[in-house]
């Protein structure tokens, strides 16, 4: 038995084996099993006091895997929060937080509220992702809101503009 075992709980040790394996489906791409698996350790690692920013970090991969990007992004927060210079858990959320703008930017988005949402939510929304938003606003006729969108980007910028002169 390693040294690091044999301070571990029984239910600890359990649960690092689970983890393990959690991550193994994720590496052979069965997100839904992994994410399945990964919901039911964090659950059980809560219960215990255990708050794990790499546990957090493979669930959000696993809802980014089986497109769940919002519960993704979520995760993935928590995770960085959790570990400020986690580098994995910064660069999974970057990679989500890119797929979220990719798929905003698309013109058939099916969601694009909830992914400018979560944009905005991440503090991630950039240029790019506010004109796509206006576009979709403009294109299901709600110019009213699209101009009021447009209006916030644009007093936005002049603040921070107007902040880097002073």
């Amino acid at each position: 038995m390693a040294p690091t075992e044999q301070v571990l709980s029984p239910s600890l040790r359990t649960l690092r084996y689970e983890v393990e394996r959690a991550r193994e489906l994720l590496d052979a791409g069965e997100c839904n099993e992994a994410r399945t698996l990964l919901e039911e350790l964090l659950g059980r690692s809560r219960a215990q006091g255990l708050e794990s920013a790499r546990l957090r970090t493979w669930l959000g991969q696993a809802c980014a895997l089986c497109g769940e990007l919002e519960a993704a992004v979520e995760h993935l927060l928590t995770a960085v929060c959790l570990e400020p210079f986690c580098e994995e858990a910064r660069g999974a959320l970057e990679r989500v937080l890119l797929r979220v703008r990719l798929s905003l930017a698309d013109t058939r988005c099916p969601t694009p509220e909830a992914l400018y949402g979560l944009l905005c939510r991440a503090h991630a929304a950039d240029d790019q992702s506010h004109a796509a938003m206006v576009r979709h606003l403009v294109r299901d006729g709600r110019t009213v809101d699209a101009l009021a969108l447009a209006e916030q980007v644009r007093a936005l910028d002049l603040g921070g503009a107007a902040a880097m002169l002073a």
